[in-house]
């Protein structure tokens, strides 16, 4: 279920097109009637992105597998409720070319304190079954993470290379490991 919820995270990352730029601009009289919702798309998918690395974290600590489908629902239910409550103020842009939402920075501090609770999650699993390759795939999910706010944060076009580039290694590598772990050849 680990490598289920990593491709959930994977999928994700696609809501980052509604950025504002070249896609956002050819689109502008749609986002002009709903200025609101394509920050609320960014939102919710970095969100989804960080629930399901957080659910994946917990199956490989031990969480029972029948808890997939309780897990699954939370991880898409929880950011839409979110992002449906939260403020948007479209007269400003932040940071990943969005518009501001309500308490900007706590919501980053909390998405980022749970992508650092997933990695630790595959620390403690590699500590629980005596495994070293979980320590590999939390340096790899490092990778991808970094790779992920690199590419969402910085709107430079070599940043953003950069950043999908070690979203592309981190994701490879996390994929191989994960399939070698459980000897899925």
């Amino acid at each position: 279920f680990e490598i289920f919820f990593y491709y959930i995270f994977i999928f994700a990352i696609f809501f980052n097109i509604f950025k504002i730029n070249p896609v956002f601009v050819l689109t502008r009289n749609f986002w002009d009637l709903y200025p609101m919702l394509q920050t609320r798309l960014i939102y919710y998918g970095k969100l989804v992105g960080t629930l399901s690395l957080l659910s994946a974290g917990l199956f490989a600590t031990g969480l029972e597998y029948q808890r997939i489908g309780l897990a699954t629902v939370l991880v898409f239910l929880i950011p839409a409720a979110l992002v449906m409550v939260l403020p948007i103020d479209t007269s400003v842009i932040v940071i990943g070319n969005t518009f501001k939402i309500g308490s900007f920075i706590e919501l980053i501090s909390i998405i980022m304190i749970i992508n650092v609770i997933s990695i630790i999650n595959f620390i403690i699993a590699g500590i629980k079954n005596d495994n070293k390759d979980y320590y590999i795939i939390a340096i790899t999910l490092l990778l991808a993470i970094t790779g992920r706010e690199i590419a969402f944060y910085f709107t430079n076009t070599f940043l953003e290379a950069a950043g999908f580039l070690l979203l592309l290694v981190g994701t490879s590598i996390f994929s191989w490991k994960v399939h070698h772990l459980y000897l899925w050849y």
